[in-house]
């Protein structure tokens, strides 16, 4: 987000470190540079063994965020260039949280829920798309045409204890 920067700016550093150490069992991951950081952190292959092989597949995209605050609203996307941007995403997009402080880990979300709005007719509408950590406390929708995107429940949660963090 231009025009800002956290507090403690590593605290974000060491969140992609974080998610970095967690996925690189499974996944072949280049970081984006920071000035080069349009809405996603982390570039990924799933890899496979086959043999002596590596060989990758499925490629997709992660945005890391810290949530020691264990805050419910994530991302909030409210300028046309970004809903556009973030509807436009042909690739998996997933959005990962990391918790230092009480029960440290790694919790990585699927956005998938964004399908029904890429596809809706009343797209042009949507004005303000927001993702949210956990369901929906109204009626457990996963997505509203006004664009509140709920997460759900994380689709892998590795403990910082399961995973060796690179200092």
């Amino acid at each position: 987000m231009p025009g800002r920067r956290l507090k403690n700016p590593y605290v974000g550093f060491r969140s992609e470190q974080a998610t970095i150490s967690a996925l690189s069992s499974y996944a072949s991951i280049v970081k984006i540079p920071l000035e080069e950081d349009y809405g996603s952190d982390l570039i990924c292959t799933i890899v496979e063994e086959k043999g002596k092989f590596l060989i990758p597949s499925s490629p997709f995209l992660i945005q890391v965020k810290c949530n020691d605050s264990n805050q419910k609203k994530i991302i909030n996307y409210n300028s046309s260039d970004a809903i556009d941007w973030f509807l436009s995403i042909n690739i998996p997009f997933y959005i990962s949280l990391v918790y230092f402080k009480k029960n440290p880990r790694v919790d990585i979300y699927t956005t998938i829920e964004k399908i029904p709005l890429q596809y809706n007719c009343k797209r042009d509408k949507i004005t303000n798309i927001t993702l949210f950590r956990g369901n929906s406390h109204s009626d457990n929708k996963t997505w509203d045409w006004n664009g509140d995107i709920w997460l759900g429940k994380p689709i892998i949660s590795i403990p910082f204890d399961k995973i060796i963090l690179i200092k």
